[in-house]
């Protein structure tokens, strides 16, 4: 028992508190409609998962079926991410995720949803996933030995209304984002095209291929695993995020495309000295508008990339791909009055991101204190 509890409190295994099932193990034959059947790609939205099978391979294959207030947990991959089954809707499960039924009455199912994201709870997690696995995974007898910490009912229930809030919070400013996000799309497919135009500008736009505008169109020169930690530059590879590394190969004003991967196609703009991996293209030295070439390539460049792409391949970029594509070109002036307007947005955009990430970090912070009963409500 661990000593250090408030009055009240009690440390208890999750096989104690509820009974734990696994997903099938075999993939089912799916059908156009019936049952959903949910699998651990669909933990953040286990609704939106558009995968479903009959009801009697349902009701062949379950012998405990997942019910409303039951919670499903990842196990096998990404471990640990928890959902709340909120529908009277019948629901399949796969074996990368868990469910959690028969929950005991003195758990409040909602504390044990957030109970489960607690670094008390995901460290006991963490220390007996079987790591060397590939995928990552934990059984379910591991599952049921990791502690948690209960307060009384009516101190569960206090603590589940004060995170809900935080939760509200952070589901309407990701709302907003996306909100925000869509608006920028149409404004995007509208300013790019010409359909919306500024006052005073009427002049035809002209159609140039990427290579007639853009001097320089090359690869960096290093492995991706190049990266120094406390490096004094940039270094892009692949990835959504720069790294760091100590020796620069460019210097200049440039867009760095993500040449393949999960990515492909992801483009940075940056100005200043950088480096960059040998499956990243850097376009530098424009003759038209930077900015401009950067918002119309983030709208267009993933359409040519999936036309060029052949079944079953990986999509990648090769120079053709980036050379050859047509940009539509009103003029200068035009071009920098539409990355103005796209640019607003953006900052628009990255407030609200940053709020949310704000929002997150207090969530976090409040559940260590709350989940641990160093603040008691």
């Amino acid at each position: 028992m661990t000593q250090w509890l408030p009055k009240g409190w009690q440390e208890k295994k999750l096989k104690d508190i509820c009974t734990i099932q696994d997903g099938i193990h075999t993939t089912p034959n799916y059908t156009d409609s019936g049952i959903r059947f949910i699998s651990a790609e669909n933990i953040n939205n286990i609704y939106a998962s558009n995968k479903f099978i009959s009801e009697e391979d349902y009701n062949n294959l379950y012998k405990i079926k997942a019910k409303k207030n039951d919670i499903f947990m990842t196990r096998i991959g990404d471990i640990g991410t928890p959902a709340v089954i909120t529908k009277d809707e019948k629901l399949a499960y796969y074996v990368t995720i868990s469910l959690f039924t028969n929950i005991s009455e003195e758990v409040y199912y909602l504390y044990l949803y957030y109970a489960m994201q607690s670094y008390y709870f995901q460290k006991a997690l963490y220390s007996r996933t079987l790591h060397a696995a590939f995928p990552k995974k934990i059984n379910l007898r591991e599952i049921g030995e990791c502690k948690l910490l209960l307060p009384p009912i009516d101190e569960q229930k206090r603590i589940v209304n004060i995170l809900s809030l935080c939760d509200d919070i952070i589901e309407n400013l990701t709302k907003l984002i996306e909100k925000k996000e869509l608006y920028k799309k149409g404004v995007m497919q509208r300013v790019l095209t010409g359909k919306a135009r500024f006052n005073g500008f009427n002049d035809d736009w002209k159609i140039k291929k990427l290579s007639d505008i853009c001097k320089t169109i090359k690869t960096g020169k290093l492995d991706a695993n190049a990266m120094e930690q406390d490096g004094k530059y940039r270094f892009y590879t692949c990835a959504k995020d720069y790294y760091k590394i100590n020796t620069y190969a460019f210097d200049g004003e440039a867009l760095l495309i993500s040449g393949n991967g999960a990515y492909v196609g992801y483009i940075h703009y940056y100005n200043g000295k950088f480096n960059a991996y040998q499956r990243t293209y850097v376009l530098m030295d424009f003759t038209e508008n930077i900015k401009y070439i950067k918002y119309y390539l983030d709208e267009y460049l993933k359409y040519r990339i999936k036309k060029e792409r052949h079944e079953g391949n990986t999509p990648y970029i090769v120079i053709s791909t980036l050379t050859d594509m047509e940009i539509k070109l009103p003029s200068i002036e035009e071009q920098k009055r539409i990355a103005e307007l796209l640019s607003v947005i953006d900052a628009e955009i990255d407030n609200i991101k940053k709020q949310l990430e704000l929002r997150k970090l207090q969530k976090k912070g409040l559940m260590q204190r709350l989940l641990t009963g160093k603040v008691r409500v």
